[in-house]
């Protein structure tokens, strides 16, 4: 027999952004909620940074938030707005690129712990969600339906036997392994080619921020890439991407030498923008980009998976966390609408959800590939501008993807259709074909430049200095 729905209990595994948003949700549908989390508590514990690439706040994410009653104001004091991307070339010229095409369409940048923080904190208002630290997932028994827990400040086992239980325990989730144990499941763990270390630019001697914060600073280099995102309190977190195995590679720049000339050909503001920044990029550990995806987000009538657990992405379309929350309203939804037959809730939920967040993961690997290089060429920059103006031309018939993406709800594979029916449009105008001639010449220039080592995007901070020289390696080392 069914139990009523206010004594079912709910155990939610990771007290992250999706797990806290899911357990308000739960406990307003009458649910009694605990979140069991592994790590300690991050609003005491200070000495523990936790994952690093800041969040970005946008549309989708921030109306989640709105639903369980945190006003916008609230969120934004919190964030710093960003307009768009300042792209910055190796030769010191800036071009920017904006992120929509009315007042308002902005992404917000945010350190990831403030706002586990602040989530944390909302949930203690409602005695009926509880939250417990230091407890670690370590086995789950599908057949008693027993979930088995390590107190990690006890040392202490015990079990429990809720009758939901929610993994939101991250891209290397326990309950994801625990569940498809056994089971037909397809999954699949995709690493980046490149990786990154984290750097922080300090702010000034008066507090002030040394770059403007209302953008994404990007530093395009072809091989490797910089991003600096603006936090509240002045600084800027920034992301080195580094391949592992390409011509740019951890391994080859991890000796001082190389490191400094490394930094002197690709970024050399970073000297007066982070005063330590070789012995920071030194200490600094090597962080990776996975995507994941399964073809099991449910099992039967009991488990759940929410967030990173069931979809991972790069950070490079800035949507992870905000499919994560829109997910949990998705999820929720069709618990409502299937209240009797849960494994037909949770069957619904992954076929509403899974060929978007597979299509985000896709979209968010070509961005890297956009943000790295292709934002150097005009003619990334003349069909953002073409679209912006059919957009003001049209603005009831014509969106760009990004603006779908970021400002909007729409589904992300609606979103591409009809940005593949606008691309068809452009194409039978010829618009498309003028943006790849010209960045067809753009190459041909880049590479030409490239080869004699003249003034162009591919010139290094010493030939500036010194004038021409022979080619170059990307140590600054002469070529064999």
């Amino acid at each position: 027999m069914k139990k009523e729905k206010t004594k079912q209990e709910v155990a939610i595994v990771g007290a992250g952004m999706s797990g806290t948003v899911l357990a308000y949700i739960l406990a307003k549908e009458g649910y009694d909620v605990t979140i069991y989390e592994k790590r300690s508590d991050c609003r005491c514990d200070t000495t523990k940074k936790g994952r690093s690439v800041n969040l970005t706040l946008a549309e989708r994410g921030i109306q989640g938030l709105e639903k369980i009653g945190i006003s916008r104001e609230e969120l934004f004091s919190m964030c710093i707005g960003l307009k768009g991307r300042q792209i910055h070339k190796s030769n010191g010229k800036l071009k920017f690129q904006a992120y929509g095409n009315k007042k308002g369409e902005l992404i917000y940048s945010i350190i990831r712990n403030d706002l586990n923080c602040f989530l944390l904190n909302y949930l203690e208002k409602f005695p009926e969600i509880k939250l417990v630290f230091n407890q670690e997932c370590e086995e789950i028994n599908k057949q008693t339906r027993e979930v088995h827990f390590l107190d990690k400040l006890t040392n202490k086992k015990y079990s429990i036997k809720p009758d939901i239980l929610v993994g939101a325990d991250g891209t290397f989730s326990t309950v994801r392994q625990q569940m498809q144990r056994g089971q037909r499941a397809d999954y699949s763990q995709v690493f980046l080619d490149s990786g990154y270390k984290e750097l922080t630019i300090p702010p000034d001697e008066n507090g002030n921020y040394r770059l403007d914060p209302t953008y994404l600073h990007v530093y395009p280099r072809g091989e490797t890439l910089l991003l600096a995102l603006s936090n509240n309190n002045g600084s800027f977190t920034c992301t080195c991407v580094i391949s592992h195995e390409g011509k740019i590679n951890f391994e080859k720049i991890n000796q001082q030498e190389n490191c400094e000339k490394f930094f002197k050909n690709y970024y050399p503001e970073m000297f007066e923008l982070i005063p330590d920044v070789l012995e920071s990029f030194k200490r600094s550990p090597i962080n990776e980009f996975i995507t994941t995806k399964t073809s099991m987000w449910f099992y039967q009538d009991w488990i759940v998976l929410i967030g990173d657990a069931c979809h991972t992405v790069t950070p490079f379309y800035g949507q992870g966390m905000n499919t994560a929350l829109e997910g949990c309203w998705v999820l929720v939804e069709c618990i409502k609408k299937n209240e009797n037959d849960l494994q037909a809730a949770f069957k619904e939920y992954q076929s509403l959800r899974k060929k978007h967040t597979d299509l985000l993961a896709d979209l968010s690997v070509q961005n890297f590939v956009e943000l790295k290089d292709k934002v150097r060429y005009p003619s990334v920059d003349l069909m953002k501008k073409i679209n912006f103006f059919l957009e003001k031309l049209f603005p009831r018939n014509w969106l760009p993807l990004y603006t779908m993406v970021a400002h909007t709800t729409i589904p992300f594979a609606d979103a591409i259709a009809i940005e593949k029916r606008q691309n068809r449009i452009l194409k039978f105008f010829g618009i498309g074909i003028l943006a790849a001639i010209l960045n067809a010449g753009v190459k041909t220039v880049f590479r030409i430049g490239e080869f004699f080592n003249r003034e162009d995007e591919f010139e290094t901070y010493e030939n500036k200095k010194a004038g021409p020289i022979e080619s170059v390696d990307y140590l600054g080392q002469r070529a064999e």
